[in-house]
């Protein structure tokens, strides 16, 4: 049983890395704007080596005072700007691509398993969602990486979501995925403001299934007060001052 729990963690390792294959080496480059944000972390992370804090502005030979930092990534750059210290900007971002996309392909797998499908229909699905087009499109292509990280931030969110209203989650695991869910709501907002924006046309939605749906209240009020009060706070406090 441990042998086939290793062989089913390694297949899905591989599903999560396959499109990710061609980041090595890692002097690799795509479009244009992909050198542009690869720079951008290594200016934040030199930035905070020498002030020990955030850019606000950027300050450059061609652009002096450029607000970039406040309206993109002003939560996601600063983040990976701390393992920038030690490492490469361009493997900083390489690992965290793969990272985010194992948090989604195991969120979407859950939550797809606790609708009642199998393990593999629920792998499937998964590797539908991690696969798609347009998040490639944004890595490869476009060089959209704030994108690519908030829309992945944003299914993750829906996904943990899905997870703390389902029915055949224990008290504890919800705690747990209700905790996930607004940690990966804040890192929506403060990665891609604008993905942020439409997603908060889903959050009405999510409200009212649980207010008109009394087993999801039940669900939501089995939670710790610390986990429905402290954490949406503390969540909010951190994008108060975008």
């Amino acid at each position: 049983m441990q042998t086939s729990r290793k062989f089913q963690l390694f297949y899905e390792w591989i599903a999560v890395v396959f499109p990710f294959v061609i980041l090595n080496p890692l002097c690799a480059n795509f479009y244009y704007d992909w050198a542009n944000q690869i720079w951008l972390l290594a200016y934040h992370a030199e930035y905070l080596r020498q002030h020990l804090d955030s850019p606000l502005i950027l300050v450059k030979p061609d652009s002096i005072g450029a607000a970039f930092p406040v309206f993109y990534g002003f939560l996601f750059f600063p983040m990976l700007s701390v393992p920038a210290l030690v490492l490469s900007a361009g493997l900083v971002m390489r690992l965290a691509v793969i990272f985010v996309s194992y948090i989604q392909f195991q969120l979407t797998k859950k939550a797809i398993q606790s609708t009642g499908a199998s393990i593999g229909h629920s792998r499937v699905v998964a590797c539908l969602v991690h696969w798609a087009i347009y998040p490639l499109t944004n890595l490869y292509n476009r060089g959209a990486l704030t994108e690519f990280f908030g829309v992945m931030f944003m299914t993750s969110s829906v996904c943990a979501w899905i997870l703390v209203l389902a029915e055949n989650v224990q008290a504890k695991d919800r705690e747990y995925y209700f905790g996930v869910a607004v940690l990966l709501t804040t890192l929506t907002i403060g990665t891609h403001p604008v993905t942020a924006f439409y997603f908060s046309l889903i959050y009405p939605f999510i409200c009212l299934s649980i207010l008109t749906n009394i087993q999801f209240l039940r669900r939501i009020a089995s939670l710790s007060k610390m986990s429905i009060f402290v954490l949406p706070i503390l969540g909010a406090v951190s994008v108060l001052p975008w």
